[in-house]
């Protein structure tokens, strides 16, 4: 009996660091993606971000620093070319040993086509396996801004606990249940913002940067339009006379600006109307990062739409 508990002990002090601590060096480009990550492999070991702050994917510069994060990882997870351009070329460079993955790549995620809002062009839906290279006059191209479905998330979930799985056999475990767990939370998340958002949704309103159309495909919500389809585009005149034209005959309640922009256009673009500017974060760069980020971010969007187009305001 003296000899099996010593052994006991001696397997459970050298066997629980090696579960705890895989050495797997993984780096996510943005907070959204990082929060999911960080939520698989809790546990396990804590993923990089890249982006820090409130940096955009769309406009960001690779710094000397970025690359040494880039150059010291075993796997990174982005989200492709139509979302972070400035990567590609830097993961060209160490491609050979470097393990990428593209969420928008992944199985089973619903893509949509950016709609050409000017031409009053409904959004049309479509999976990966269908070819989109062809997309018309009417449409941009691929929107990349999937996480804000949670449905999405949860086949990202799914996906990923597989590569993790693969590459990280002897936590296999851990993965999955953490994927269990946080498709849960996805489950309740979801339920919880489709009764929220029910009384909202017949209600117009317009957005800076035509990134939330996955959030009003999900929650069935009204977003008629975007003042651009990038927040590095600048604002033509003509472009302006057309967003308060919109506004004044749809009489829209409210038009919503993001982190760390202006404020000055769209007061401007709602000037001599009753509409309110409310304010959307798709990346949550001001919540802390983690596993909890994605649910907040969630949360808030639906917080910030409700609060704006019901004229709710808080103290």
């Amino acid at each position: 009996m003296k000899f099996f508990f010593l052994f006991s002990t001696f397997f459970v002090y050298f066997y629980i660091p090696i579960m705890a601590d895989s050495g797997l060096k993984v780096l996510v480009t943005i907070r959204p993606y990082h929060s999911i990550l960080s939520a698989l492999m809790e546990g396990v070991s804590e993923p990089k971000l890249l982006l820090q702050g409130n940096q955009s994917p769309h406009s960001y510069t690779i710094k000397p620093s970025s690359l040494e994060y880039i150059k010291n990882s075993d796997i990174i997870f982005w989200g492709g070319m139509s979302l972070e351009a400035y990567l590609a070329n830097s993961l060209d460079l160490f491609a050979s040993r470097i393990k990428v993955i593209s969420f928008i790549e992944m199985e089973e995620i619903l893509l949509l086509r950016v709609p050409n809002y000017k031409n009053n062009v409904k959004r049309k839906k479509f999976l990966k396996n269908k070819k989109y290279n062809k997309l018309g006059d009417n449409y941009f191209g691929v929107d990349p801004h999937l996480w804000l479905d949670p449905i999405n998330v949860k086949n990202i979930v799914n996906a990923t606990v597989d590569i993790l799985s693969r590459i990280d056999f002897k936590n296999a475990n851990k993965y999955f249940n953490n994927g269990e767990n946080f498709k849960r939370t996805l489950d309740e998340l979801d339920q919880e913002l489709s009764i929220k958002l029910n009384s909202f949704s017949s209600i117009p309103f317009l957005v800076f940067h035509n990134a939330f159309q996955y959030f009003e495909n999900r929650y069935n919500l009204n977003l008629v339009g975007a003042f651009t389809t990038n927040t590095s585009f600048g604002m033509s005149a003509r472009r302006m006379r057309e967003i308060q034209k919109t506004i004044k005959n749809k009489k829209i309640p409210c038009v919503f600006m993001e982190q760390n922009m202006s404020q000055k256009l769209l007061s401007t673009a709602v000037a001599g109307t009753n509409a309110r500017i409310g304010m959307l974060d798709p990346l949550g760069v001001k919540i802390n990062k983690g596993p909890k980020l994605y649910s907040k971010l969630l949360r808030n969007l639906s917080d910030s739409i409700i609060e704006c187009l019901s004229g709710i305001h808080k103290n």
